[in-house]
């Protein structure tokens, strides 16, 4: 089954008396990138968030957004004693020993909060294991919609593919007939040239004729397609990230597709290629979805 690279989850949950929302949205990516927006009392947790999300996924771009619903209503702020005592003594010194005016109060502790409240990052530290179900849930809804999405996108590809090889049976029956009436013309026009000069040398003509055929045949992109394509089934029904082997054998048939187009004279086999490179673009875009 395969699994797009675009989703979002929501989830609620609860640590250490607070509860946090989480919402995580999937992009489109080359690798596996975490990116986490967290509110103060949570930083620091950037490595445990990112090993979590490796479990889940192999590619894309996460985008993790947490803030916090409601805080206990018994909250207290751990803050250090000893650390405010000492600034408010460090204050009175320099008061006295350069002769400055003005009163040491609670406003001054105020500004300095950020040096006398314990560090926010702490207390993260100190409920990840009560969080990190919360990320679980998150990423497991995330997955799940990425699996939906990719289920989607599969089906449209199956059924792409699926026109692609009934084209490929087509150029395999007429490309054969092809390439006789393609050395028919030729012949005539050989015969033509020499009606019209008898310096020309006939044997001469009759080996440029057989590398022109040779230079029309197109049966060896007709089998590298159908390898491809068949590989290309195969990589459909294998689980994990299949995105970029997929990308490969599209980029593959691309270019048999091109060869065989700039080969061939028949208008048939034209036509016929020209839809199969549509269909090709079309599974080209979708690709880029997927993991």
């Amino acid at each position: 089954m395969l699994s797009s690279m675009t989703g979002f989850s929501s989830v609620t949950g609860e640590a250490g008396g607070f509860q946090f929302r989480l919402e995580a949205r999937s992009l489109n990516h080359r690798f596996l990138e975490i990116k986490s927006r967290l509110p103060g009392m949570l930083f620091g947790l950037d490595p445990e968030i990112e090993m979590l999300a490796r479990a889940y996924f192999e590619r894309g771009k996460i985008e993790i957004l947490v803030s916090i619903e409601k805080e206990p209503e018994d909250l207290s702020l751990p803050w250090s004693r000893p650390r405010a005592k000492a600034l408010l003594k460090t204050f009175e010194e320099m008061k006295d020993e350069l002769g400055l005016a003005g009163e040491l109060d609670l406003g001054l502790l105020i500004s300095l909060k950020d040096d006398i409240i314990s560090e926010p990052e702490r207390r993260g530290k100190q409920i990840w294991r009560e969080l990190e179900p919360v990320f679980q849930a998150g990423f497991e809804q995330l997955r799940k919609a990425r699996q939906e999405e990719g289920n989607r996108l599969e089906q449209d590809l199956r059924g792409r593919i699926k026109r692609m090889v009934e084209l490929q049976a087509l150029i395999r029956g007429r490309e054969e007939q092809a390439l006789l009436e393609a050395r028919s013309r030729l012949q005539k026009r050989m015969e033509k040239l020499l009606a019209e000069s008898s310096a020309l040398d006939p044997g001469r003509l009759e080996q440029e004729l057989a590398i022109l055929v040779t230079r029309l045949d197109i049966s060896e992109e007709v089998e590298r397609i159908s390898s491809h394509l068949k590989q290309f089934e195969l990589e459909l029904d294998q689980a994990g990230a299949r995105g970029r082997k997929l990308d490969f054998l599209t980029q593959e048939l691309n270019r048999e597709f091109n060869t065989m187009g700039s080969k061939t004279q028949n208008l048939e086999l034209s036509h016929w290629s020209v839809e199969a490179k549509t269909e090709l673009e079309r599974i080209r875009q979708q690709i880029q979805n997927i993991e």
